[in-house]
Parts: C-alpha cells; structure tokens; sequence
C-alpha cells in the first residue's frame, strides 16, 4: 500500500483560466444577464396570464348578464330556445 500523502492546496487549485479577472467578470455579466431576461420573461408572463384572465372574466360576466336578461324576459323555455341558438351541438348532447 502507498503511503498517504498530505493535502495540500495546490493539489485542488483551479485551472489558470478559471483563475483570470477576465473569465470571472465574463461569469458576473452571464449571470446578470440570465437573471435579467428571466425576469423579463417572468413579467411577460404575468402580463399576458392576467390580462388573458380578465378578458376571459370580462366575456364570462357579459354572457351572464345577456342570458340572465333572456332569462327574467321569456323564462326558461325562452332561455333554452337562446342556448339553442347560440349553439346547436350543446342542447343536442345533453338530451341525448
């Protein structure tokens, strides 16, 4: 068995370039600019899902205000007759 030798620092050092001012600034500006467009994307991201989000509540609350105002005007006969209407496929499926 070989004898054991001791640790030394130059044992583990890292390699001359990864040592060199250059090459540490070139990672400084890597990382702030993976963190810059990531939150650049982040906020696109939390724009659009909102703004997705409140037209899809803006339609949602219309179509119930129209189909609420069929409703109290001809009852319910006259809001299936609406749905019917609006969309063929939807009254067939479910009486089936």
């Amino acid at each position: 068995m070989a004898p054991a030798t001791a640790w030394t620092p130059d044992a583990v050092r890292l390699p001359r370039l990864l040592r060199t001012t250059p090459f540490r600034l070139t990672l400084l500006f890597l990382a702030l600019f993976a963190a810059s467009a990531g939150a650049f994307l982040g906020y696109i991201y939390v724009v659009t899902a909102g703004e997705a989000t409140r037209r899809t509540d803006r339609e949602i609350a219309e179509e119930t205000r129209a189909l609420s105002a069929v409703y109290r005007s001809a009852g319910r006969g006259g809001l299936v007759r609406e749905l019917a209407a609006r969309e063929p496929a939807i009254v067939r499926s479910s009486t089936c």
